[in-house]
This record gives C-alpha cells, structure tokens and sequence, in this order.
C-alpha cells in the first residue's frame, strides 16, 4: 500500500511486494529454525518445524536464500532501497539470533518496522524519504507488535532463559505496552497528519486504540491467547490506512 501510494509505477509495486514477502518469510523462517527445540518443548502444534513437517537445515537453507532474494528484488528498485532492505534483514535476524534474549528487543522491531515505508519512497527518482512522523508510527506500531506477539509464549519463554523485555516486565504491563504504542502512534497521526479529514482521525484512533486495549485486556487473563497478535496488527492495519490516505491527499 505504501508503494502504491508513493506513487510508484506498477511493476514496482510488484517488485516491492515480492521483496518484502520474501523478507519476512526469511525472517520468520528464520526464527523457527533457531527455535525449533523451544518450539517442541512447548509443543506448538502451528509450528511446522515442531511437528516435523520441515527439516531444520531446509527452513535454515530456505530462510537465507530468501534473505538474498529479497536483496535481490530490491536491486530493481535503487541502491538506497538495497541498503535499506539490508537494513529490515538486519533487524529481523538480529531479533532471531541475539536481541530476543535482551532487555532491547523492542528496538529491532522499531528499526525493522520504522524502515518500512521508507523502502517503497527510496525507488523513487530521486529517492526520498518519508516525513518523520510516518517513519515513527511504523516503529511505534512495530513495538506494540513485538509485545502482542511474545505474550502467548510468556511462560515457555521464561523456561527456555528467553529473557527479552516482554518476558522482564511480565504479561499485565506487555498488555499496557501495547496501549501505550498504539496510542501514541494514533496521537501522532492525529496530530501530525494535516489534511487529513476530522472523521477519519476519529475513526482512526477509536478503532484501533479499541482493538489495542481488547488485546491489552486478553493480557490480564492466565494465558494470554495468540488472538492478541492479530488484534494488534488490526490496529496496525487501521493506522495504515490514514497513513495511506495522508499519501495519496497530498
């Protein structure tokens, strides 16, 4: 949608779907071969690692081939975008391999998400890049994200030693995280989105800020269930629809 509405031609659009699709299965791919052992542990019937469904050295060849497949889409686009894909990469396996177990761990989910609109703007002749305050909800929305999908696993997590800042602060204030993000992001598209209509910032940040304090409120139960994650990439989702409207007003 971004690529869309930066106003990129249309096999660019294509490029950039094809390079990010191929970002975050590497990614995610990523992180079920390094937790393949957690995963069994904790019998995770939707992990199909853990069901042995897929080998450990294919998910582990298939991740870093589609690491190089999303640097190479981007190459089509600019050298900028190139860099900046290294970047999303980067954020994403650091997650996977170090910062999942450190205090930090919400800052790959801001850098890898914060630079997500700005990938499609650097395909751009000349490259540009987005104005401040997009840039700083996707990083927003990106953290909110990193809590909503670490809450289900708080538990098994702590068991394996995976101490990340969800798993330190504990499920309740996770679930008051997740407000604060969204919150905030839907604050600063408010604020900051000139041009956009009155009822669109209204419905906006009732949405989305509502969906974000039902997951907030899942997060006060036992076990936190895995519907919290969608619910805030509903809100996400929410967001990037005024971010996309904003683009395509001005």
């Amino acid at each position: 949608s971004f690529a869309w509405a930066v106003g990129l031609a249309w096999w660019q659009v294509a490029v950039v779907f094809l390079a990010m699709i191929s970002n975050q299965f590497s990614i995610g791919l990523g992180n079920d071969w390094l937790d393949q052992e957690t995963d069994i542990r904790a019998q995770r019937t939707d992990k199909p690692l853990a069901t042995g469904q897929l080998s450990a050295p294919v998910a582990r060849n298939v991740a870093v081939a589609l690491g190089f497949t999303a640097i190479g889409f981007s190459a089509f686009l600019s050298w900028w975008a190139v860099l900046c894909q290294a970047g999303i990469l980067f954020a994403g396996w650091w997650y996977n391999t170090h910062a999942k177990s450190h205090w930090s761990s919400p800052f790959s989910y801001l850098l890898g998400f914060g630079l997500m609109p700005v990938f499609p703007a650097l395909a751009l002749s000349p490259p540009q890049i987005p104005v401040w305050w997009v840039v700083a909800v996707a990083g927003l929305l990106g953290v909110g994200a990193h809590f909503a999908n670490a809450l289900p696993d708080l538990v098994d997590d702590t068991k394996d030693d995976v101490r990340g800042l969800p798993q330190i602060l504990g499920a309740k204030a996770s679930g008051l995280a997740i407000v604060l993000t969204v919150s905030t992001a839907t604050a600063t598209i408010s604020g900051a989105g000139a041009g956009l209509p009155v009822w669109l910032r209204v419905v906006t940040a009732v949405t989305a800020v509502g969906a974000a304090l039902i997951a907030a409120a899942l997060a006060f139960r036992p076990t936190p269930p895995r519907i919290i994650f969608p619910l805030v990439m509903a809100s996400a989702a929410i967001c990037t629809v005024a971010i996309v409207w904003w683009f395509v007003g001005v």
